[in-house]
């Protein structure tokens, strides 16, 4: 059973829901992003508009509760055999994505502003950051755009990396994250076994392709 909190050997099921909740709203708001950069804020469909900045504030406040919440709680270790080119790499993504995922609802929000209009949280709204600007507009729009490409870089080196630990390193870095599924001792002993045989497997060939023709004629 998944603990509630995080553990040094797995995330704990808040923590979970947090990223595999966020995960699910931002590929949405990516699209419904898309959609209003591609027609343009006034011809976007109404869905978009009412939405868009609705998630963006949700995310922004998720995030931040993410944030509290995985640092009053300890973190997973990394497996011992991972190099530190590659530690830096994880770390640089996940706080690369962290930053841009609580800056963007908050460039969306001044963007809205200085519009001229008071940003919606579902039909609620709030109250601007900034008065009517053209010109802060402009440079928001452009860092908004900016930031969604951002994260569409990241979130990629972010699958790139989890899906390396699956199927390559084959540790239990992707099944402590992934919902309901903890690392039981039968999965653990199986990754185990499977890279035990990978490395023996490797040796034979080595010592194969290391014999001299005279010992193989011999």
């Amino acid at each position: 059973m998944t603990p509630i909190r995080n553990t040094h050997e797995q995330w704990g099921s808040i923590q979970r829901t947090f990223h595999w909740g966020i995960v699910l709203l931002v590929l949405i708001q990516l699209i419904f992003g898309f959609v209003i950069y591609s027609v343009g804020g006034k011809g976007a469909p109404e869905v978009a508009r009412f939405w868009h900045p609705s998630l963006g504030i949700t995310i922004g406040a998720l995030m931040l509760l993410r944030l509290g919440w995985r640092l009053a709680n300890p973190i997973p270790e990394t497996p011992r055999d991972i190099v530190p080119s590659m530690q830096g790499i994880s770390k640089f993504t996940h706080y690369g994505l962290y930053a841009l995922l609580i800056l963007q609802p908050l460039v969306g929000y001044v963007l809205v502003s200085a519009f001229g209009h008071s940003p919606e949280w579902f039909g609620v709204a709030m109250p601007p950051i900034v008065g009517k600007s053209p010109h802060i507009a402009h440079v928001f729009g452009y860092m908004h755009g900016a930031i969604a490409f951002l994260i569409l870089g990241f979130l990629a080196l972010h699958i790139m990396g989890a899906l390396q630990h699956e199927l390559v390193l084959r540790d239990n870095v992707l099944p402590r994250m992934l919902p309901g599924l903890a690392m039981t001792p039968e999965r653990q002993a199986r990754q185990e076994g499977d890279t035990v045989d990978l490395r023996n497997a490797v040796r034979t060939w080595v010592r194969r392709d290391n014999v001299t023709p005279s010992k193989r004629a011999g």
